[in-house]
């Protein structure tokens, strides 16, 4: 492959696709010598940008590799830089890295990923870790619920090896999700969204004024029941208690049914 062969398979990708070493080395069949190379050779042409990029801590975590259609359009370029195709070959060719180190340590926040059903214990490291992994992945929410899908039926021994196994299929364009999850989560949403419908709304005032009733009616009833004490007997101490239990049962009914109007708890 040439260098004008790779920035032309390079051009037709999407604008945020990341440039990565170890992608292209397993998909244009070329060896990672022969990829770096021809990345050198771009940059010399002013057709690709690469900067080193670090963490916080100062260390290194991987290039950034930016293709341009023209060098015109490289702000880092000038046309003095050319170099003739004689002398790229004379050009040291960087010592490879490891493949992974290429990609820019991007790892999606855990919190931009559903953690769910099987996977709702997961530590906060356990997330970063599966973050880690479905790095570059595209779509990587559907590779992680095909994962949660499994473990919820109990058909994986290794999660981390079957999620390693889902990335790289979706990474190669063989993986096809399920959407079972993203279904249940859909209809899951739908259900709150309809209870929250259901249940009226009380304005602040509205429960006042509910509350105030409940405190006045249980007042009536404690003076009831104090007038009732102090009445003199005119029957029997037996038909006395009858009565007075007949009458607590009727005024205790009626004070139900006047909560239960209110909307309240007896």
């Amino acid at each position: 492959m040439s260098a004008t062969g790779l920035a032309c398979r390079l051009l037709e990708k999407r604008n945020d696709w990341v440039i990565n070493v170890a992608y292209l080395v397993n998909n244009y069949q070329e060896g990672e010598y022969k990829i770096r190379k021809i990345i050198k050779e771009l940059v010399s042409f002013g057709y690709m940008q690469v900067e080193s990029l670090r963490n916080e801590k100062g260390q290194f975590i991987g290039n950034q590799y930016t293709l341009y259609e023209h060098p015109s359009l490289n702000p880092d370029y000038e046309a003095s830089e050319i170099i003739e195709t004689e002398e790229i070959e004379a050009i040291e060719i960087e010592k490879p890295r490891p493949l992974m180190t290429e990609q820019p340590e991007t790892i999606e926040e855990p919190e931009k990923l559903i953690f769910d059903y099987a996977l709702k214990d997961y530590s906060e490291q356990m997330q970063r870790e599966a973050c880690k992994v479905l790095q570059g992945v595209p779509n990587p929410q559907a590779v992680l619920d095909e994962l949660n899908q499994n473990l919820s039926q109990g058909t994986v021994k290794n999660p981390s090896g079957f999620l390693i196994s889902l990335a790289q299929r979706a990474k190669n364009g063989n993986f096809i999700a399920t959407n079972q999850l993203a279904e249940k989560r859909r209809k899951r949403a739908e259900r709150e969204k309809w209870e929250a419908m259901q249940q009226p709304e009380i304005s602040a005032e509205e429960q006042a004024k509910k509350k105030a009733e409940g405190i006045k009616a249980r007042e009536e009833l404690r003076q009831m029941n104090t007038r009732m004490k102090g009445i003199k007997p005119t029957i029997s101490a037996e038909e006395q208690e009858k009565n007075t239990n007949r009458i607590r049962e009727e005024l205790r009914q009626i004070q139900i049914e006047k909560m239960k109007s209110m909307g309240m708890q007896p």
